[in-house]
């Protein structure tokens, strides 16, 4: 600074205010420059590659003004953080120069997000000379919002009306429910308000939309779209700020035209979208178009236009020429000839793992893993072995639940079954085995994927494990696919029952049963708490888990081969009891479940409903879970207000039948409302609760009697309802006021003698109630007809409800429902498959029955059916000069016949070629909609299309009692039809495994028969677990389940009970009451009033239907197969 300042010497002269003046400017000064000085010795971002705006997927690129690194660390990825996102984005950083710095997201960003950008501390450590601060400016960007991106308007024919009616596709750059647009959508035309109605859709980036009260003029109209601030996008956290507009136009109404010509992909081969102003005619739309140089095309309708595909080139150039032949469903033809230019881009570079939720692979095999590879000609292949002390900790932090729509509902977005996961980037939970750079085309196909094949290296350490694998690009690291995968020939099958826990484990490659397998039970916090071995038959049982692991809750089981000489395990396997329990909600497994204290209770009163100042009586019956008497044993019973308060607690001690009874005196002015009587035993464990209703009320003084004049209807006819009203004890209840609602929901229909058909009819339509009002005349009786529209036709069976309502004097109303069939068809048709899984190239027998309503053969009959093959596309569109996938479903009638029925059955013989998902659908002959329909599934090596799809490798077993019901010491006969043939696993069980058995199913059917005693009251389980080979079959099914109870009974357990008394008795009038019953037995005897009983339809207390109800399963499976590569 000495020589810069030297210019500065200035003189006494100048006086002491000048001196001041100077002293400030060198103060300003040397602030200034010392400023930029610190400006000069930092790094900062100079250039990026990118604006305020980012793709959801890109790499970002960082030009700093200051050299960093060497040029010998170049061109090499690392994970250390060398920019900090706000929100965390994880990713990997390449420099590609000194000075310049790539990032690039492992998944790419999130939707709709706003991020900062922070050069983080490890940049300045990085600085070769280590002498650089760090600039504080943010970098600030943001992924795009929400937009409304496009309009394609176009006129159809109102399927109501046979009008014109004019429609529009909105277009938005992320999946939208079209439920979450509906409310907040407007438009108008020529200021003229319209009235938009939209089509409900499952969750899609377009939305369609019904636009009422459109003109049909012959001349082009303004559109003005707008949709309010406040849409949510799905699976984000993100809702828009502000509202979105599009202007556009409404095409002539009498004039075709071609609005757009796109190309895309779909399934690897090139796609023509044609979008005209018009829904066309379905004609033969190869009179529609012609394509120079000529290929090989197929067209298909879609609703505004149509869409061609063929085996076009990726680098060539066509010439789409439409002819004069297009024309529109409202008659208008093309004016004249059209032609357009199109061109194929390359498909957009992808890697995903063809099994999405498999994990096991066995290492008996040829461990090759399916990997769809586009347009990537190197990747790098990483695989990490996670330590078996490390799994649990890494499954709960390194991967996360995939979300994805369900159907039936427009926000059913619920977790799909799959997960994702992240690398283990710094080895905490693993060591990397295997680290390659592999050439794409290099990678054999096997069925039409490329198999990626794991050759995992001798192991360094003596320590068990599974596999990471990542496979990704080398040049965009969001590119990526990870698995996690078991390599192991151990299949393991679990059983968790109270206190008890069963392994069985059986090869994966053969079913044969493993023997001498050390299995661990591993605890939540990660301990091992129990081991065991298996026995010859491939089972171990762990008992008294909570004597051996007290306050330890099991997390996974864990088993390996016996070590060798060299000290290293030859095979090791593990199961995540949360991940692998076999859902079963399709199955009838609920009931009663055990109480934690070994008791139960069933506690009844004479009534449920009291006064204010009435004394409340109830009794308690306490039983053993063996349903002995518990004695004499102390209980607590609290009374419970209806803010959850205490009343009164009673500390009783039940008489020797293990029974007592309470009364509780309520006071006058004690609050209304609902009460509850709880009781506990000594260990303040909640047996049972009562509920209670205490209100002012007056008994009911009517009594309501309701008759239709059929029992069943037909659409077209009337239903004539007759009320009755009768004062209780006394003249008919005349001049009351009444109500009747009349409501229709559909109905399952079955045929008891053709149990093997399904008779569904797919029925989505909503009936609008009826409600009717009136005064009772002089007999008590309302009377009202209800018409059945004879529009409903073949839906099926509908089930009709009139709900009635009487009021009494003072208003208060006595309710009555009646309930009766609604048949809209005289014939009902129904299909038999031979098996939900069928092969290719050999004839699927189809069953077909024609039965009246009530079940019985059709003696002639004929029907139209149709087979239907569902193609699951993965579609590569362009959109806004960019590529991207989308997921559609489209229908193809492969099958088309008229069938006649002889006594009631008939068959079609049906041969599949193409791997897929199939329906049969059947009606009658003239035409109409509605159908039985039922699905299969056609799989086959090599006739897989390019539509294939991810069938679900989880099959059922259907089991058949010879009886419905058994008493104690009978012996129960089962059969088993399976889906395959293979190695059943059969339990009966309950809330603990009782026996176990392994049946061999040769021809896709077994027979199981075994003794029932005291053990299995009042229900056990009969559960089917099937297993086979791991051979080279194209069955994509692995595993089946199945689940049936067995009722048993005995009647020792039953108490005759005869009562003897008169019908009916006035009040105030003594009566005699016999009672005759088993010696020594107690009997409670209660006289209410009819009218107070009525108030809560109180049903006489059941206490061996209480006692003996039916259980639940309270014992878990668990098994891996449902997670096997194929």
């Amino acid at each position: 600074m000495r020589s810069f300042m030297k210019h500065f010497r200035v003189s006494r002269l100048a006086g002491e205010g000048f001196r001041v003046r100077l002293l400030a400017l060198l103060t300003l000064f040397s602030t200034t420059f010392l400023s930029q000085c610190g400006k000069l010795n930092e790094i900062r971002v100079v250039g990026r590659n990118f604006e305020d705006e980012i793709n959801l997927a890109q790499n970002l690129v960082f030009t700093f003004n200051k050299d960093i690194v060497p040029t010998s660390e170049l061109n090499s990825w690392e994970s250390t953080k060398f920019i900090e996102f706000i929100p965390a984005v994880a990713g990997k950083f390449k420099w590609t120069a000194p000075n310049e710095l790539v990032f690039s997201p492992a998944s790419g960003f999130e939707p709709a997000t706003e991020y900062r950008a922070e050069l983080s501390k490890e940049l300045a450590k990085k600085t070769i000379d280590k002498r650089y601060d760090l600039s504080g400016d943010d970098v600030t960007f943001h992924t795009p919002y929400l937009q409304l991106t496009e309009a394609e308007t176009y006129w159809t024919k109102s399927r109501e009306t046979g009008k014109p009616l004019a429609k529009t596709k909105l277009y938005f750059n992320y999946d939208l429910s079209s439920g979450e647009i509906g409310g907040k959508l407007s438009a108008k035309s020529d200021e003229k308000k319209l009235s938009p109605s939209v089509i409900p859709t499952q969750n899609a980036p377009v939305v369609t939309v019904a636009l009422g009260e459109a003109l049909a003029d012959k001349n082009e109209q303004p559109l003005e779209v707008a949709v309010e601030k406040g849409v949510k996008v799905p699976n984000t956290t993100y809702t828009s700020t502000a509202p979105l507009a599009l202007s556009s136009s409404i095409p002539s109404a009498t004039t075709l035209e071609v609005k757009d010509v796109k190309t895309g992909f779909e399934n690897n081969r090139g796609m023509v979208r044609v979008i005209t102003t018009q829904e066309l005619k379905n004609e033969d739309l190869s009179t529609y178009y012609t394509i120079q140089p000529a290929v090989q095309t197929k067209a298909e309708l879609t609703e505004n236009g149509f869409v061609i595909r063929g085996d076009f080139n990726e680098t060539d150039t066509y010439v789409l020429t439409l002819t004069d032949q297009v024309q529109g469903v409202l008659g208008a033809r093309l004016e004249e000839p059209v032609s357009k230019d199109l061109f194929f881009g390359l498909m957009p570079a992808s890697i995903s793992f063809v099994n999405k939720k498999a994990i096991y692979l066995s290492s008996k095999g040829a461990r090759n893993v399916g990997i769809q590879i586009v347009n990537v000609p190197k990747v790098q292949v990483k695989i990490a072995k996670i330590y078996e002390n490390n799994i649990l900790q890494y499954l709960r932090s390194n991967r996360y639940e995939e979300y994805g729509y369900l159907g039936g509902g427009e926000d059913n977005w619920a977790p799909t079954g799959n997960y994702n996961y992240d690398e283990d980037y710094n080895q905490v939970f693993s060591d990397v085995v295997v680290d390659k750079t592999v050439e794409t085309d290099n990678l054999p196909k096997v069925k039409g994927v490329s198999a990626l094949n794991l050759g995992i290296p001798d192991a360094t350490n003596e320590f068990r494990g599974i596999y990471v694998v990542t496979v990704q690009s080398k040049d965009e690291q969001y590119n990526r696919a990870i698995k996690m995968v078991s390599l192991s020939d151990i299949g393991l099958i679990a059983k968790q029952g109270k206190d008890e826990l069963w392994v069985f484990a059986n090869s994966i490659k053969t079913a044969e049963p493993l023997g001498k397998l050390e299995v661990s039970l591993i605890s939540t916090n990660n301990q091992t708490v129990v081991k065991g071995k298996t026995d010859r038959d491939g089972v171990v049982k762990f008992e008294k888990l909570s004597e051996k692991a007290p306050n330890f809750k099991i997390a996974m089981i864990v088993a390996q081969t016996p070590r060798s000489e060299d000290n290293t395990v030859q095979d090791f396997n593990y199961l995540l009891l949360e991940d692998s329990q076999v859902e079963t909600s399709r199955f009838e497994v609920e009931g009663k479940r055990d109480n934690a204290s070994g008791f139960e209770a069933f506690v009844y009163g004479d009534r449920d409903i009291y006064r204010p100042g009435e004394t409340v009586h109830f009794n308690t019956v306490v039983r053993q879970q063996n349903w002995k008497s518990v004695g004499e044993i102390p209980l607590k019973i609290k009374v419970i207000l209806p803010n959850g308060k205490e009343l009164k607690t009673f500390r009783v001690t039940t008489n020797g039948q293990g029974a007592v009874e309470t009364s509780v005196a309520l006071d006058k002015a004690a609050v209304t409302g609902g009460y509850s009587v709880e009781v506990y035993n000594a260990n303040d464990v909640l047996l049972t609760s009562k509920k209670l209703s205490i209100e002012e009320f007056m008994p009911d003084r009517i009594k309501v009697d309701v008759k239709a004049n059929q029992e069943y209807y037909r659409t077209g006819q009337t239903i004539q309802l007759n009320a009755t009203a009768l004062n209780l004890f006394g003249p008919p209840a005349s001049g009351r006021n009444y109500e009747m609602e009349f409501s229709l929901k559909k109905k399952a229909f079955f045929a008891e003698k053709y149990k093997e058909y399904i008779f569904d009819i797919p029925n989505n339509s909503k009936y609008e109630n009826t409600v009717r009002q009136g005064v009772t005349d002089d007999n008590g009786q309302a009377k009202e007809g209800f018409v059945l529209p004879a529009t409903y036709q073949d839906v099926g069976v509908l089930e009709g409800k009139i709900y009635v309502t009487v009021f009494d004097e003072t208003g208060r109303p006595v309710n009555r429902l009646k309930r009766f069939d609604v048949f809209t068809q005289d014939v009902f048709y129904g299909v038999r498959m031979p098996d939900s899984y069928v092969g290719l190239n050999a004839p699927v027998p189809i069953g077909l029955v024609a039965v009246d309503k009530d079940g019985r053969p059709k003696a002639t009959a004929t029907a139209q059916v149709d087979i239907v093959r569902m193609e699951y596309q993965t579609v590569v569109e362009k959109q806004n000069d960019q590529l991207r996938y989308a997921s559609k479903k489209r229908e193809k009638v492969v099958y088309s016949n008229v069938v006649s029925f002889k006594n009631g059955l008939s068959e079609v013989r049906y041969v599949p070629t193409v791997s897929g998902e199939y329906e049969v659908r059947i009606r009658r002959a003239s035409g109409v909609a509605g159908y039985s329909v039922t699905h299969f599934y056609a799989y086959g090596w090599g006739g897989t299309s390019a539509s294939s799809f991810e069938v679900s490798n989880e099959g059922e077993v259907l089991m058949e009692f010879d009886k419905p019901a058994y008493q104690v010491g009978d012996k129960a006969k089962v059969l088993f039809k399976t889906p395959f043939a293979g190695k059943l696993l059969v339990t009966v069980e309950r809330n603990q495994v009782l026996e176990h058995h392994y049946l061999e199913t040769d021809n896709k059917s077994a027979e199981f028969t075994f003794s029932l005693g005291d053990e299995h009251l009042p229900n056990a389980y009969v559960t089917a677990t099937l297993i086979r080979p791991l051979d080279n079959s194209n069955l994509p099914l692995t595993v089946a389940h199945g689940f049936a109870s067995v009722k048993v009974e005995e009647e020792d357990t039953k108490i005759p009970v005869e009562i003897v008394a008169v019908e009916k008795s006035r009040s105030k009038t003594k009566q005699k009451i016999k009672i005759k019953t088993a010696r020594n037995a107690q009997v409670t005897v209660a006289v209410v009033d009819e009218g107070i009983l009525q108030i809560k339809n109180f049903q006489t207390p059941d206490i061996h239907g209480f006692f003996y109800q039916k259980r639940a399963l309270e014992v878990n499976s668990h098994d891996l197969y449902p997670f096997l590569f194929p």
